[in-house]
């Protein structure tokens, strides 16, 4: 694996028009690092994929769609899904119930919702949808952020410190990658000490 790394590194140093990294060592690291986490990823898909075919197969109704899959090649499952498919999505248990506990607290129309927003529908759009106002349709949207927000956190304080710890740093990931600019404090204040 070393030496594809090596090899990668040095055709993309001898190519004129890419910029040659300042720290090479550190880059070659990097290059390593991910190369030794892409292969444990395809291992544990791959793993994954087998027993779900095992599962499959043991079902009284044939799904040989499924079955195919455990015998296939990590690239040829990956084409036929197509380019934007990164495998099937694991979510640790701790984060799969603060999920259930999220959408039990959500009426079918706050469902719809935050469907829309997660799609990134512009508040105008939803506002014509629904037939209100545009002001109406953000203060509607602000005020079921927060309620969510205050429903994750509440959740969170009655977990256990590891999984309370897990929790507020996937919320601080998200409000990170929602305000750039500004950091989560509302959900680092709330860490629990190491």
């Amino acid at each position: 694996m070393a030496d594809d790394v090596l090899h990668d590194a040095a055709l993309r140093f001898m190519d004129p028009t890419v910029a040659t990294p300042l720290a090479i060592r550190a880059y070659l690291l990097r290059s390593l690092r991910n190369r030794v986490a892409n292969a444990a990823r395809a291992r544990l898909r791959r793993g994954q994929a087998t027993a779900t075919a095992t599962e499959t197969a043991r079902d009284a109704e044939p799904y040989f769609e499924q079955a195919v899959v455990g015998c296939a090649s990590e690239h040829a499952v990956r084409a036929a899904h197509g380019p934007g498919w990164d495998g099937a999505p694991t979510v640790a248990p701790t984060l799969a119930r603060l999920a259930n506990t999220l959408m039990a607290a959500l009426s079918p129309s706050d469902r719809l919702l935050v469907v829309w927003l997660s799609h990134q529908v512009p508040h105008q759009e939803i506002a014509a949808w629904l037939g209100m106002s545009y002001d109406a349709t953000s203060k509607r949207v602000r005020r079921l952020r927060a309620r969510l927000q205050r429903t994750a956190l509440s959740y969170a304080d009655s977990l256990g410190p590891d999984a309370r710890a897990e929790i507020l740093a996937f919320l601080g990931r998200a409000m990170s990658r929602r305000l750039p600019s500004a950091p989560p404090a509302r959900f680092s204040a709330r860490r629990a000490p190491r």
